[in-house]
Order: structure tokens, then sequence, then C-alpha cells
């Protein structure tokens, strides 16, 4: 058994789509993984290069591997990692990798494309700047969308109920009053 065996292995499957969010994570011996991995430090951006329209990108958490679908990158000289992974979820950025990824079968977008993206590059500050309102902007964001979440999911069990209960003959639709309307 290999020496990383119990480490964490990160996979595109972990990631969910569009927010940054690391799902679960699991050992690379629970996953049986057998083929490359790249080493990722704690706070490297590990970045999905298959399916780039999915903006899967995550900051490690801790020590880890990435499977051989990802790339574990840091920024460099100014760059710092947290702008880095805030601006691999954005639109210019998801824009250029969809259209460089469409070039080949399965889209994927390689280490040289990759490397050839435009960054804009404000100063550290303001890079620091961006990234504690993004953070913050978007717990307020996720934060009512978990809330407006839970009324939809109500929601749509109550107009399942509603329709099962209309087709069944368990509700009388002549003297029926909406709850909700």
């Amino acid at each position: 058994m290999s020496a990383y065996a119990d480490m964490a292995l990160i996979a595109p499957n972990h990631v969910e789509a569009g927010t940054g969010r690391l799902l679960f994570t699991e050992t690379a011996a629970e996953q049986s993984a057998v083929s490359g991995k790249y080493w990722c430090d704690e706070g490297d951006v590990i970045y999905s290069k298959i399916r780039p329209a999915l903006r899967k990108t995550v900051v490690a958490p801790f020590d880890c591997l990435c499977s051989a679908d990802m790339y574990p990158l840091k920024g460099v000289g100014s760059l710092s990692n947290e702008y880095l992974f805030w601006y691999l979820l954005s639109e210019p950025f998801s824009d250029f990798a969809v259209q460089e990824s469409q070039r080949v079968a399965m889209p994927k977008l390689n280490r040289e494309t990759l490397a050839d993206a435009a960054i804009p590059l404000p100063s550290v500050e303001e890079q620091l700047e961006i990234v504690e309102f993004l953070k913050r902007k978007t717990a307020s964001v996720d934060s009512l969308a978990e809330h407006t979440g839970g009324h939809i999911s109500r929601l749509r069990e109550y107009r399942s109920s509603l329709i099962s209960a209309a087709v069944t003959g368990q509700l009388d639709i002549d003297s029926y009053a909406p709850e909700c309307a």
C-alpha cells in the first residue's frame, strides 16, 4: 500500500460546481485510486481541468492529494491564492476556459492553456479587499439561498401532495381553499 493511501484525495466529484465548496473527502485508499495524483499544500487552489463549465475549484483545507483530473495551483508573485480561487470561479475565466476546452473531444483545459489565461492583477491590498468582500457577500447569499431552499422544498412537497390528493379524490376541489396563493 502506498505511503499516501491514508491521505485525503480530492477529485472533481468532491467539489460542488460553481461554489468552491468541498462536499466531502475520501482517502486515496477509500477511492481505490491508482492513477496519477498531485500533492497539494494547505491553501493551494485545486482546479478541475475536466468540464470547465462546471467551475469546480476549491482551496485545499489541509495538505492532501488531488486527482490527475485536477491541477494544484499556487499564486505566483503578488497573486494571492485566495484571489486566484475567486477568479477561477468568475464568469470571465469560465468563458475563457469553456471556449478553450471546446477544441478537444472531451472538454478539458490543459496546463499550457491555463497558464495563458489573462488574470487581472490588482494590488495585494485590493486583492485582500476583494477576497474579504466576496467572502462576506457570498456567505450572505448562501445563507439566504439555504433559507429559501427550505421554503422551496416545502412548497414542492406541498405541490406534490396537492396533486396526489386531487387526483385520488382525497380533496374536494369545489370547496378547496388554498393554503398559499
